[in-house]
């Protein structure tokens, strides 16, 4: 009995402890870097924030107007998972990082966001310039985000409380580890490794380390990093070449029967087979899409001239 009193007693100090620091926690968060870019974002994604603290009950179509409280904590955590990611690593801290949509969907919003390289984002939106743009710009809330959260909660003191809870400490992600201790080697590749797992592509993560050992350097590597990375973030209707390379490159599901002194030959034949299909690979995606807008134009020149000949 005395010890449930105990607890008891312990419980409501750790409550007006916690009622009492919320508000100068969250005047800490709202002045990050973290809460202003998903303010940023949401403002110009046209959403409207309502009521609810939590959306996990799975719906059958996404909604496309509107986010909540979980949507801003998931959008703050991947900020400051950046943040942590180029303050813990030398190459974090040179490559430009950013968060954006990813428009190959097995995941809804903002769930489906994912921790690029900055420039090769802006390679797959300068490619996609030929679909249709829509230049009407969405009108969302007004005002700062606290606002408007705070016109759903209806009470200053359980928001703060709740963004204090869930916001203050930083992402528990242990992913982030892999990246950082990674150093300057390889890291586009580790990042897109990490990133795939995180987003449910955990066959394309697999595939993708084990192909990373028929490489010899770590500048091959990095560049079969970039290329994926590209292709994961780049895709249409009508060609998807993430998905083709690994359709093309699984192992088969029956093994040939090879004899026993055969074997050692066997496999050096498919790992050659293998890194000729990443260095080809490699090839046509920076052939295709890395070369300068001049290159691409006499690229295709020559492709018109052989046409018609």
């Amino acid at each position: 009995m005395r010890l449930q009193m105990m607890q008891k007693i312990n419980g409501l100090r750790h409550k007006r402890f916690s009622d009492a620091a919320a508000p100068g926690k969250v005047r800490d968060i709202r002045g990050r870097r973290a809460w202003l870019n998903v303010q940023q974002m949401l403002k110009r994604s046209g959403r409207h924030c309502v009521s609810g603290k939590t959306s996990k009950e799975k719906k059958e179509e996404p909604v496309t107007d509107t986010f909540n409280f979980e949507d801003v904590c998931h959008l703050y955590q991947l900020y400051r998972t950046v943040e942590r990611i180029k303050a813990g690593s030398s190459s974090g801290a040179t490559i430009e990082l950013e968060i954006c949509e990813l428009k190959r969907g097995r995941l809804h919003w903002p769930y489906n966001f994912v921790i690029a390289p900055k420039r090769l984002r802006r390679k797959a939106d300068a490619h996609r310039q030929m679909d249709s743009i829509d230049h009407h710009v969405p009108c969302g809330f007004k005002g700062s985000l606290y606002r408007a959260l705070l016109d759903f909660f209806g009470d200053s003191k359980k928001l703060d409380i709740a963004l204090a809870e869930s916001l203050f400490d930083d992402p528990p992600l242990l992913s982030l580890q892999q990246i950082i201790a990674n150093g300057s080697s390889s890291f586009v590749f580790t990042l897109l490794e990490v990133e795939c797992r995180r987003l449910g592509f955990r066959h394309e993560a697999m595939y993708m380390r084990n192909y990373a050992c028929e490489l010899t350097t770590e500048q091959s590597i990095e560049k079969f990093g970039e290329a994926l990375f590209f292709t994961f973030l780049y895709h249409t209707s009508e060609e998807d070449l993430f998905s083709s390379f690994f359709s093309k490159s699984l192992p088969a599901k029956c093994y040939p029967k090879i004899p026993h002194d055969s074997i050692t030959l066997y496999i050096q034949i498919m790992t050659e087979r293998r890194r000729s299909e990443i260095l080809d690979f490699i090839e046509v995606v920076s052939h295709r899409f890395f070369c300068t807008a001049y290159s691409r134009k006499k690229i295709q020149k020559k492709k018109d001239s052989d046409v018609k000949k």
